[in-house]
Parts: structure tokens; C-alpha cells; sequence
């Protein structure tokens, strides 16, 4: 009886499908209905033989193809089927938000119940104590970055919570959870020790070399912090022309300028100074963004400053404290204290009105805007022209939204664009990324390795990276710049400003 239902359910998903209106273009629209019945298809077949997580493979195809609520439906019952209660309450919201009045108050009474069913065997991970920057993962899935601005959703049993960090060793801790427990997970990483094991009157001299106190080994002088160092600069400086100069820990390529945050949490913008973008404010900043002619920063109180273009209020930031600050072309938005969304600035298509809920991350593009919620969802809003605000389901680490096109990086760390695909903007190659920023006509990423893809419009070079290791890279207008990993900062494309 139960696989009958699910086959029933299957079947008419497969039928709203194959007559129901599609987002693609009227010259594809056929082809990819008829791709996503195949798709159906199988997955009925799979689920009549038991294979149900085979099934699930073809049912996310099929959305992927021609996105329905039905198919959520479907999702979630195959993900009840495994066993799998955070997947399956993500799908049955999303089923529920996106059916909408399409759904009888019966079904939704019924999907609402389940729900509260599933979330019962629930539990959340918060996890602590990591330095910034350490990757995270539960059972060998990335989660994200520390620090972590969400809790982590868990399936009860046993799980296995483990960080890397340069410069750190490993940490691991298995972890037990029952049913809505809330746990709190410390992990300690310890500082990897370079130094040797040096007799009294004697001290790290580079390159494991013991020396005397005072003293340094060839080819290694004194920082004036009492440090042996090759490069002649403390941590978090560099060498140009025999000068210490401050490194970056971050990069934001906007229309017509680019700023960094500096390793002493000062800003420095370049480009065009048209509007006051790269004039910031004195201060110490955690993070800044810069948008199509005005910049954010958020220092380190969590309160937001923005300089430079104010018409359509864009840098007028409400007050409260926030975690997160995305500037976008007309308006911008951040993630308050709370987690929750607040927009200011141009409000033509809906861009600076986000839904409730609670969010890790957000982006502000042109006319729309994505946040990645704190169950690892996407939601966008704003203007939907070719798609740009239809992100595709599944958990997400990160979004980066632009003007014709939204990119965002799975917590397997795969990369899916939507949106206008000229010239290649939202048609990622085939690699696990760190992250990916879409610019106005291309989109760049940092693959895991460290090195940098980048597809789309390369008319201005803006598409060519160069050869390096690099810790992040953001794409602007026809421009692109990343921070290598020992902090310097070099950029490619347009430099007419």
C-alpha cells in the first residue's frame, strides 16, 4: 500500500509536470519537459524496486528541469522513506511555500503535520571555539566556515564534528543527539608548533635552525617582535620594495571601485571616486562591501556605515546591530543580530523587501536579492527576469547575486547559477568550490585547491585569473580581484578607473 501511494504521488507529480507552465525559454520549454518526464519516469520505477535514495536522484533532477511543488511533495516523502528528517522537512516547507493556494487546507493540514512529526527526531549542533576561518564539517560534509552563523540540523544517532585550519591541527569530537536536543559542540584546535625544541639562551632562528637569543639564522632577520622571519614583515604585512606594508583579509570589486579590509581592520578603496565610494570612514571594520556606487562596512561593534551614492537611500543603513552587509547596485541589504533580513534603498521590484525568517547569509544583486536561510535553503526576491530570483532547492553554503544572474555553492561544494546565461555568466565548470561571486557578466570562484575558475564575458580579461593560491575572489563589473593566501591582492579585467 505504501509504495502504491508513493507511486500515486509520483504519477501526478510527473502529470502537473508535463502540463504545467515552464520558466525556460519558448524554443527549449518541450525539451525540457519531456527531459524532466524521463526523469519521472525512472524515479517511479526506482521507487517501485526499493531504490528509493536512487529515486531522489532523479526527482532532484527533475526539478532542476521543471520546477513544480508536486515534486517536493514527492521529495519529502522519499526523504521520510531514508530516514533523513532535516531533508525532509525541507522539502515539505518548500512544498508548502511554493504551492501556495494551489494546496487544499486538507493537504496543508496534513504536510503541517508531518512536518512537526519529523522535526520531533531533530536535533541542532552548536558549534564553538574554532578560529576564524576553520572549515567545518559533520559527517563529512562541509557546513561551512567559523565562525558559523547557524546552527547545524542533525538526524538523531551519531555524528562526527570535524575542523581543519591552516596553521592548526585537525580537530574531531563524535557527538550522540535524541530528538530536539540542542547541543553545544566545542572543538579546540591547537596552533600547529614550528618551533623546535631549543636549550635555554636559544630561540626559533627560521627554518628550524636553533640560534642564540638575539640572534637569527641566515637568510632570516629579526620582525622587532622578537621573531625570526624570512619574508622581513611580521604576520599580517608584506614586503614591497624593502617596506612592511599591510596585507588584505578580504576584497569587494564593485561598479566602478574595489575596497579591502586590511589585517588591522582599516578600509582602502581605489577606482573612481565619483559619489564618495572610496572615501570610507576612520574606524575598524569586520567586513565591507562594495556596491554599483556606494560602499558598506560593518566594524566591529556590528553597526553598519556606507559612503559614497545616496539617491535612493541605499547608504542610509537603519540602526541596530548586524553580523552581515551585502551593498548591491540601487540598495543593500544586512543580517541583523537576530538573523533576520533588513533592506534599504531602491524598493522598484521588491529587491528591498525579504520574507521572515532567519538567515545565515545574503547578497544584494540589482533588482533582486538571495539570502541562504538557516537551514541551508535559498530564498531570493525581488525582479525574476530569466529566472535570476528561482534559485534551485537543495542546502547551500553561500549565494552571490548580481545583475542578470545569481550563483551559490552547495554544502557539497558544487556550483549552480541561475538566471541570464549570456556568454556563459551562469554555466559553471564541473569542481568543488570554497566560494563564487557573480559579477555583472562573469562569475569567478576559489576551487578548493586554492585556485581561481572564472566563466562568462572575458572581453576586458576579466575572465583570465591568474596562476596563485588564493583565500577568496570577488568579481565586480568587468573586473575581478582576489586576496592571495599570503594577503597580497592582485586584480584583472577593466582597469579604466
Amino acid at each position: 500500500m505504501a509504495n502504491l501511494l508513493k507511486r500515486s504521488i509520483l504519477l501526478l507529480a510527473m502529470l502537473v509536470i508535463a502540463a504545467g507552465p515552464s520558466a525556460a525559454r519558448a524554443d527549449s520549454a518541450a525539451n525540457a519537459r519531456a527531459e524532466a518526464k524521463r526523469h519521472f519516469d525512472l524515479a517511479t520505477e526506482l521507487n517501485k524496486d526499493g531504490q528509493v535514495a536512487e529515486a531522489v536522484v532523479e526527482l532532484k533532477r527533475c526539478y532542476e528541469l521543471a520546477p513544480h511543488h508536486t515534486v517536493l511533495y514527492s521529495l519529502g516523502q522519499a526523504y521520510i522513506t531514508l530516514g533523513k528528517p532535516v531533508e525532509a522537512v525541507w522539502a515539505l516547507r518548500r512544498y508548502l511555500e511554493e504551492g501556495g493556494t494551489a494546496i487544499k487546507p486538507s493537504r496543508r493540514a496534513e504536510v503541517e503535520l508531518e512536518i512537526a512529526h519529523q522535526k520531533a527526531r531533530i536535533a541542532t549542533l552548536e558549534i564553538r571555539g574554532l578560529p576564524g576561518g576553520a572549515r567545518v564539517r559533520v559527517d563529512g560534509v562541509e557546513v561551512g566556515t567559523a565562525p558559523l552563523g547557524r546552527l547545524i540540523s542533525v538526524g538523531i544517532g551519531d555524528h562526527v564534528v570535524s575542523a581543519t585550519a591552516e596553521g592548526y591541527d585537525p580537530a574531531e569530537v563524535q557527538v550522540t543527539v535524541a530528538g530536539e536536543d540542542r547541543r553545544t559542540i566545542a572543538l579546540t584546535m591547537k596552533p600547529r608548533s614550528l618551533q623546535p625544541s631549543c636549550a635555554p639562551g636559544y630561540h626559533e632562528g627560521g627554518a628550524g635552525t636553533c640560534v642564540a637569543s638575539g640572534f637569527c639564522s641566515a637568510g632570516y632577520h629579526n620582525d622587532g617582535s622578537g621573531t625570526c622571519v624570512a619574508v622581513g614583515c611580521a604576520l599580517g604585512y608584506l614586503l614591497v620594495k624593502a617596506e612592511c606594508v599591510l596585507a588584505l583579509k578580504s576584497v569587494s570589486s564593485g561598479g566602478i571601485h574595489t575596497c579591502g579590509l586590511m589585517t588591522d581592520g582599516t578600509i582602502s578603496c581605489w577606482g573612481d571616486k565619483s559619489w564618495g565610494a572610496t572615501t570610507p570612514p576612520p574606524g575598524i571594520f569586520a567586513s565591507v562591501s562594495a556596491g554599483r556606487y556606494h560602499t558598506c562596512g560593518l566594524n566591529t561593534k556590528g553597526i553598519v556605515a556606507c559612503w559614497g551614492r545616496n539617491k535612493e537611500g541605499q547608504a542610509t543603513p537603519p540602526g541596530g546591530t548586524f553580523v552581515a552587509v551585502s551593498a548591491g547596485y540601487w540598495h543593500t541589504c544586512g543580517i541583523r543580530s537576530d538573523s533576520t533580513i533588513a533592506c534599504w534603498g531602491l524598493n522598484s521590484s521588491g529587491q528591498s523587501t525579504p520574507p521572515p525568517g532567519t538567515f545565515a547569509s545574503v547578497s544584494a544583486g540589482e533588482h533582486h536579492s538571495c539570502g541562504v536561510r538557516s537551514d541551508g535553503a535559498i530564498a531570493c526576491w525581488g525582479y525574476n527576469s530569466d529566472g535570476r530570483a528561482s534559485p534551485p532547492f537543495g542546502t547551500f553554503a553561500s549565494v552571490s547575486a548580481s545583475q542578470y544572474h545569481t550563483c551559490g555553492v552547495r554544502s557539497d561544494g558544487t556550483a549552480i547559477c541561475w538566471g541570464n546565461n549570456r556568454d556563459g555568466r551562469a554555466r559553471p565548470p564541473f569542481a568543488r568550490f570554497v566560494s563564487v561571486s557573480a559579477g555583472e557578466c562573469h562569475t569567478c570562484g576559489v576551487k578548493i585547491d586554492g585556485s581561481v575558475a572564472c566563466w562568462g564575458r572575458n572581453k576586458e580579461g576579466q575572465s583570465t585569473p591568474p596562476p596563485g593560491t588564493f583565500v577568496s575572489a570577488s568579481a565586480g563589473e568587468y573586473r575581478t580581484c582576489g586576496v592571495k593566501i599570503d594577503g597580497s591582492v592582485v586584480c584583472w579585467g577593466d582597469n579604466s578607473d
